[in-house]
Order: structure tokens, then sequence, then C-alpha cells
């Protein structure tokens, strides 16, 4: 199996094209969407450096509309790499991934490297790898197209530490998240 393309997802939307504003979590000032997109387009500025190749996601549809975009053209040899922010009380703190009921080896293992990754460079707590049926949602639609998917809750949102350290350091983050989705990308096109 070779990872032919990286497909980024931002899971929220900004107003424009049709669609109302999604902003996901809003706390301490902050918006989710507006975060995800910076953090995706910071990590898609390193991957690019790394050679390689990714279909962006449209941040004025909906994620509905982008989900259909993706079901078009994904093949079980891609990668969806999805950022969100947690959300829940002022004290909840920590990263964690959450990959498909039917995940894979190879989405459990990019979703511990950057459940890994997250919780060192940014210094809090390591939530681990979840099934999407051990969320509030039971089930994600951007999990269960074809290829291998991971979705990343960088840190809460709701937490003014997890934000602090995420500003401090969203850009080494960046990097490292980069090199781990160039990695399998290589890994995979063998």
């Amino acid at each position: 199996m070779s990872v032919e393309k990286l497909y980024p997802e931002t899971g929220h939307n900004l107003p424009g094209k049709g669609v109302k504003e999604d902003p996901g979590a809003v706390a301490n000032g902050y918006k989710e969407n507006e975060l995800t997109i910076l953090f995706m387009d910071t990590v898609l500025e390193e991957f690019r450096k790394l050679g390689g190749d990714f279909q962006r996601d449209d941040d004025q549809v909906s994620l509905a509309s982008n989900i259909a975009t993706i079901r078009k053209t994904i093949k079980h040899s891609d990668l969806i790499y999805s950022v969100h922010f947690n959300a829940a009380t002022s004290k909840a703190t920590g990263t964690e991934t959450i990959v498909s009921n039917y995940a894979g080896v190879t989405s459990q293992e990019i979703a511990k490297e950057i459940s890994e990754v997250t919780s060192r460079v940014l210094g809090i707590a390591n939530r681990g790898v979840k099934k999407e049926k051990d969320t509030p949602r039971r089930k994600l639609a951007i999990l269960n197209l074809k290829g291998t998917a991971v979705l990343h809750e960088v840190c809460f949102i709701t937490n003014p530490n997890d934000m602090e350290k995420f500003f401090k350091n969203y850009k080494t983050l960046a990097k490292e998240i980069a090199v781990i989705l160039k990695y399998y990308d290589d890994l995979l096109n063998k």
C-alpha cells in the first residue's frame, strides 16, 4: 500500500460560499476553526518543504461538502489528517488522537506518534489514542472514508495553560507532525 496524497482537514469552516461559519469550540477568546486553520497551514508549509503532496480542504465550505469532495478522489493509499481542539472544563488538559473503530495498524501507529510528539512538544498530558466509539459523537465521518485516517485533538481550547503552551510551541509541533506525516507517506510509497 502506498500513500499517494495527504488530505488535510480542519473540521470547522469560516463563513463563505453559501454557508454560515462553523466556529467549533469557542473559549478564552479563541475559535476552533481559526486555530485549526492556523495550525494546519503551518503543518502543510513544513510538509511541502519535505516534498509532500496534498489536497487542502476548503475553509469556506461545510464539513459535509469537504467530506464529499474527499470521497470523490481519495484512494485506499491516501492519508487523512484532521485537526481539532478539544473542549471541556478549564481544568481538562492534554492531547489525544482518534481513529476509526475499524482502524488498521498504520492509522493506530500514526495516531500514537502524533499523540506522543504533541505531549512532548507542548508539555501536556498524553491522553492517548481513542477509537471513535469512545468519543461523545461515537462515529466520525472523516474517519470512515477510504485510506488511513487520524483525527488530532491538539489540546484543550478551554484550558488557558494548554493554549499558552500551544502558541509558544505550535511551529515546532507543526514541523514534527509534518515529519511524521512525510515518514508514513514515504514508508507506504515503497
